[in-house]
């Protein structure tokens, strides 16, 4: 169903296109934005939400993408010996957890060709997770608690080829420099005897860099 939300969208922006100028780089535009994978597969670009690009002129636009993923699980299970029919152990597990992200860049372009520009980009980025993880069982409960967040900088350089004036592919590196943080809590209460909590913190700087990420990008007004 998204493959052929996307071909029609494709085809519908090709079949608009104004013809008197040979790129989309002008002020107002937009543009959505893909990752062309093996055989040619589309996936996010750099948001597994949405990647959108906002043209301020043919020299300067402003990227983001936006990252979203949730979870909830539960597991309820128990172990009885028989003939007695006596219960032996008794486990329900609860989980779940919160992730959100966001990247952007300020980009720059430098007309290579007349659809042919080179760009250059760099921005913040963002990113926030929670997780909870319950266990009940005969003996106690467990409960765990993450919380983590990360922050950093990141940068982009590229060629980008106007196959029409409002479909174009591109080639890009990217690299990125993050701070991380994360708390954990980790609660025991026994039945019928003590909590034992436990906290710890941990943090730290990651260097990162990318492949060549090729993409595919709609642009539209």
């Amino acid at each position: 169903m998204l493959t052929c939300f996307l071909i029609f969208f494709v085809i519908s922006q090709l079949l608009a296109q104004d013809d008197k100028a040979t790129t989309a780089l002008q002020n107002k535009h937009w543009a959505l934005q893909f990752h062309i994978g093996s055989n040619f597969s589309l996936s996010s670009f750099q948001g597994s939400l949405i990647s959108l690009k906002r043209q301020f002129s043919e020299h300067s636009a402003f990227r983001f993408g936006v990252s979203f993923g949730s979870n909830i699980s539960n597991l309820d299970g128990e172990s009885r010996i028989f003939p007695v029919d006596t219960i032996q152990s008794k486990n329900k597990t609860n989980s779940n957890g919160l992730t959100v992200g966001i990247v952007t860049q300020y980009i720059r372009y430098s007309p290579i060709d007349e659809n042919i520009v080179a760009y250059y980009g760099a921005g913040p980025n963002l990113s926030i997770m929670h997780s909870k993880y319950d266990t009940e069982s005969l003996n106690n409960d467990q409960t765990t608690r993450t919380n983590s967040w990360g922050a950093g900088l990141n940068g982009v350089f590229g060629v980008e080829w106007f196959v029409k004036k409002n479909l174009s592919l591109s080639a890009e590196y990217a690299g990125s420099i993050d701070y991380n943080f994360s708390h954990q809590k980790n609660t025991s209460k026994y039945i019928g005897g003590p909590t034992y909590i436990n906290e710890s913190n941990s943090h730290g700087f990651n260097f990162g860099s990318n492949y060549v990420n090729f993409g595919l990008s709609v642009y539209f007004k």
